[in-house]
């Protein structure tokens, strides 16, 4: 199992609830408090059940996956959903995603698979941008 994890910009847009955007990508999503690190954290992780992401109040984001890549790639789609919520919040009323559109996109993006593939190109560019980083 891969986990992912920072801080803002998610911090803003906890106390608003779980921002639409990042909704789409994980279904479902939890705003939770986080207790402090060690066993509460692994706990936290474990009880996540079928979610991919949690948005850690006063904390940040929290991504987990099959694989370190796939939670990498969710935490970077979730990264850039609350960012781009808070660009639409700030501009105005933002519309919402419908269910039904929402759950298609999941359907379509959603998978371990989509997860692991989409941060592919990442790891290339990494690797080729720093080949020492696989050095022992």
């Amino acid at each position: 199992m891969g986990v992912a994890g920072a801080g803002p910009p998610a911090d803003e847009i906890a106390e608003a609830g779980v921002p639409p955007l990042a909704g789409v990508l994980a279904r479902r999503v939890e705003v939770v408090e986080r207790e402090g690190p060690g066993a509460q954290d692994r706990r936290r992780i474990a009880s996540l059940g079928d979610c991919k992401a949690a948005i850690l109040a006063n904390h940040g984001l929290l991504t987990v996956g099959r694989t370190v890549d796939e939670a990498a790639w969710w935490f970077i789609s979730m990264d850039r959903s609350c960012q781009a919520q808070l660009l639409a919040e700030a501009a105005g009323t933002p519309v919402a995603i419908d269910a039904e559109q929402a759950a298609k996109t999941y359907t379509q993006m959603g998978s371990y698979r989509s997860g692991w593939m989409s941060f592919q190109p990442l790891y290339d560019w990494i690797v080729a941008d720093q080949p020492d980083l696989l050095e022992e």
